[in-house]
């Protein structure tokens, strides 16, 4: 006779523990491995390979993409990252966590005890904070197994119960299985406790791999319900990136649901067999159920990756940003489609909006230095606003004048029309960077503790204010071409150049003096003299561009 008393205690006592050793494990990563996270979440997703490595390696560290999605909502609520960063991020991420399930697939349940004595004992005596992080986390790790020790303990008399079996067959129906995975994920926020569930069912020979199959999918479902809690009070960009995550795991399990007992079969034709074992089936199918997890995560990365432009520009257009009423919308001054037949006034008219842009560009060099100094974010938040109308004069102008080029024009039009073309793509990297990579930076530099010297103040400062200067009258020349300031602007450049390498030489002779302040900055002081020189290097493009 079944004791329902000594079951529903010992499941429940060790779901408990498996859930404590969960977030115990799940928070000392976190704690250990935090700030690197969150450095390679807003370091390394230019693209979206980089943005799938990072998703992947940061949820490894912490294994939990519950965890890094919801940083991902936060890093772009921040304006830390983009939201067309996370796509990528989001899809390493849940290849990450399959690594907790093919773990708790193999049987090390026997150690768990071990485990838990030596993360108690290293998180007891150690003092440095990683330390008692790593032991904490270590100490997780046991509690999880000896949970699932519990568990699979107090099902073993179910293996005779006759409805009970009937029960887990019923959910061979796909239908009825996602919506028990997603149910049931949904309430403890956890797809890799539930897919230990599954594991603990299958060592038991309660669940097969057919009936494991739809819960595991409609897991995958459900855990993109903490991010979406996460979202519930922040911007439509951080709403953006719980809609594309809850998109993503829908897709896969679109692409699954369709052919289930092809992918069963995949997935037992690239398990190994435990060949000699008097229980087999039992030690295959957890096997089994880890792997089904690992690959539905990776067809999803193979399906998907290549389409992220396309799908994060339709969630852009589903989730539009709210309209602020008092800020105006960006209008074309000059361009004027029913003079294009007429080129030298169109080219003209073309020349006159790309000065537009670049008063655009300048505002933002104007504001992104001083916060470094300063410690103030002043008129950060302005940026975004200007990268917007600096991507708008691209796309109308570059439309504008290819329009132009295709009305049989030559000689000097064709070489305007070049000139304009170039420069314009000259001032959209300007603002890239200033917006891709020195916006992020103020953004941290403001947040943090540190300070440059006076010294490396003082030289920001002044390399900031000759860049400015070379900007504007680099614009001025495109403005009002002569030969006589292209000179000017050549020994202007040559001295920008040399001031850069004295400026990283005066740097470079305070770490060698040890002075605290460069030393703990030297890798932000370094990165925004790379930046300024790198805006250097296309404000002289655009001169060259002049007098090609």
């Amino acid at each position: 006779m079944i004791n329902w008393f000594n079951i529903l205690v010992f499941f429940a006592g060790g779901l408990a523990l498996f859930l404590y050793g969960m977030e115990l494990m799940s928070d000392g990563l976190t704690k250990a491995t935090g700030p690197k996270v969150r450095k390679i979440l807003n370091t390394f997703t230019k693209n979206r390979f980089t943005s799938f490595l990072t998703g992947t390696i940061s949820t490894t560290l912490i294994q939990s993409s519950s965890a890094v999605s919801v940083m991902v909502v936060s890093l772009v609520e921040a304006n830390l990252i983009r939201y067309k960063q996370t796509f990528g991020i989001l899809l390493g991420a849940g290849i990450g966590t399959t690594i907790t399930a093919q773990i708790i697939a193999f049987k090390i349940t026997d150690y768990s005890l071990i485990i838990i004595a030596l993360g108690f004992f290293l998180r007891l005596i150690s003092n440095k904070e990683v330390f008692k992080f790593a032991g904490a986390s270590l100490l997780g790790f046991g509690l999880l197994f000896y949970g699932l020790d519990l568990m699979s303990n107090a099902m073993e008399p179910m293996r005779s119960y006759q409805p009970f079996i009937d029960a887990l067959i019923s959910l061979e129906n796909p239908i009825l299985g996602i919506l028990a995975g997603l149910i049931f994920t949904a309430i403890i926020q956890s797809s890799s406790a539930f897919i230990g569930i599954l594991i603990v069912l299958a060592s038991q020979g309660l669940i097969s791999l057919e009936a494991a199959i739809p819960l595991l999918l409609g897991s995958n479902i459900g855990t993109t319900v903490t991010a979406i809690l996460a979202s519930i009070k922040t911007g439509y960009e951080a709403k953006r990136v719980a809609v594309t995550f809850l998109l993503i795991k829908i897709i896969g399990v679109l692409m699954i649901i369709w052919w289930i007992p092809t992918y069963i079969e995949l997935v037992k034709t690239l398990t190994p067999k435990a060949l000699g074992e008097t229980s087999a089936t039992t030690q295959i199918i957890p096997r089994e159920i880890a792997n089904a997890h690992t690959l539905f995560n990776v067809f999803a990365t193979i399906l998907l990756l290549p389409f992220s432009n396309i799908i994060t520009s339709g969630i852009v257009k589903l989730m539009p940003p709210k309209r602020k009423t008092k800020q105006k919308p960006v209008e074309i001054k000059y361009l004027k489609n029913k003079i294009i037949d007429q080129p030298a006034i169109a080219l003209e008219l073309a020349k006159k909006e790309t000065l537009e842009m670049a008063t655009n560009v300048k505002r933002m060099l104007e504001i992104i230095i001083p916060p470094f100094i300063e410690k103030q974010e002043g008129k950060l938040k302005k940026i975004e606003e200007y990268e917007n109308i600096v991507d708008f004069y691209q796309q109308k102008i570059t439309t504008y004048v290819t329009k132009i080029s295709q009305k049989n024009i030559h000689g000097a039009f064709i070489d305007e029309s070049f000139k304009i073309m170039a420069i314009v793509s000259e001032l959209e990297e300007i603002a890239d960077i200033v917006y891709n990579s020195l916006l992020d930076k103020a953004l941290l530099w403001i947040s943090s503790e540190k300070q440059f010297s006076n010294e490396g103040k003082e030289e920001l400062i002044e390399y900031h204010s000759q860049l400015l200067k070379y900007f504007s009258r680099s614009i001025k020349v495109f403005k009002d071409y002569n030969a006589k300031s292209v000179s000017k602007l050549k020994k202007e450049n040559k001295m920008l150049r040399n001031l850069s390498l004295e400026l990283k030489q005066k740097h470079f002779l305070r770490l060698s003096q040890n002075i605290p302040e460069s030393v703990s900055t030297s890798e932000t002081h370094m990165e925004i003299i790379g930046n300024l020189r790198a805006i250097h290097g296309h404000i002289s493009n655009i001169m060259r561009t002049m007098y090609q």
